[in-house]
């Protein structure tokens, strides 16, 4: 019998979280699911903590040369059998009630092709709310409301639409480290399909330190912004919205001494100009 769920986690050099995300998605309240790892790193490099697992729930593990992770991402997808897909980052970890809360919006709501959660840095950062009314995202209401790692999406819909764009996202040869899966959402909604935020779904992520080699991450996000926002055809005004943005958060953060945050804009803004000014070529 085929899952309900399907959970796919790239797992590359990620030892330090996966032991947390795993639990998390063991330490579900709803069971009916299949969880599906593509591990990319060194034979045998994460074969204990797997084993520490084996007994409680089997894994479906395919081994992966190290590639991006929307490659990546698109061979998982040919192994999932479940009607929805949780894009899972191997960082990541969940609300016990995550996965039972967005079956349940998405048996309430079937127009729904995809469910965005609450994300948040702190695993005790809000409490468990009432199921309430889920809200339709826009075109431009996805770059607010929809983190990455919070996206749970019908299986059918996201085949319509995809493969993801190998092109862009973390590990992708190209400088647009990022906007892979608002991509996705944004096909889903030009193809008619409703996108919803349901923040009763908890979702945590830890926030990204201001180390170095961090921030040159941060900044190749901010180029695949700019790349994702001229693939899909966004107003020129949009895009300047875009590079302006954080630019005005830094000027708010830096008298309240936030100095990690301060360069994290920093860092985001100069990725954006960059990405701007660059020479990009959208693939027909």
């Amino acid at each position: 019998m085929k899952p309900t769920v399907s959970i796919i986690v790239p797992v590359y050099n990620a030892e330090k979280f996966l032991n947390r995300c795993v639990d998390s998605i063991l330490g579900q309240e709803y069971r009916d699911f299949e969880l599906i790892l593509g591990d990319q790193n060194l034979p045998g490099h994460i074969d204990p903590l797997l084993q520490k697992y084996e007994r409680l729930f089997p894994c479906k593990r395919f081994f992966l040369a190290p590639c991006g992770l929307s490659e990546a991402r698109n061979r998982l997808l040919t192994m999932a059998t479940g009607e929805y897909v949780i894009l899972a980052d191997d960082d990541c970890h969940y609300a016990p009630d995550s996965f039972a809360r967005m079956v349940c919006y998405a048996e309430r709501y079937p127009e729904a092709a995809a469910l965005i959660a609450k994300g948040s840095p702190e695993t005790d950062a809000f409490p468990a709310a009432k199921l309430e009314s889920p809200t339709r995202l826009s075109r431009y209401g996805v770059f607010k409301n929809a983190p990455s790692w919070c996206i749970f999406l019908r299986r059918d819909a996201l085949i319509t639409v995809g493969p993801f764009d190998e092109d862009m996202g973390i590990g992708a040869p190209t400088p647009w480290q990022s906007g892979e899966e608002t991509d996705i959402l944004l096909r889903l909604i030009t193809a008619g399909k409703a996108v919803y935020r349901a923040p009763s779904i908890r979702v945590f992520h830890d926030a990204l330190p201001a180390t170095d080699s961090t921030l040159v991450k941060i900044e190749a996000y901010g180029m695949g912004r700019m790349y994702l926002l001229r693939k899909q055809g966004f107003p020129i005004w949009f895009r300047l919205v875009n590079i302006i943005y954080p630019l005005c958060v830094l000027i708010l953060e830096f008298p309240r001494h936030r100095l990690n945050a301060v360069r994290s804009r920093l860092a985001v803004f100069k990725g954006r100009i960059k990405g701007f000014i660059s020479n990009i070529k959208i693939p027909k």
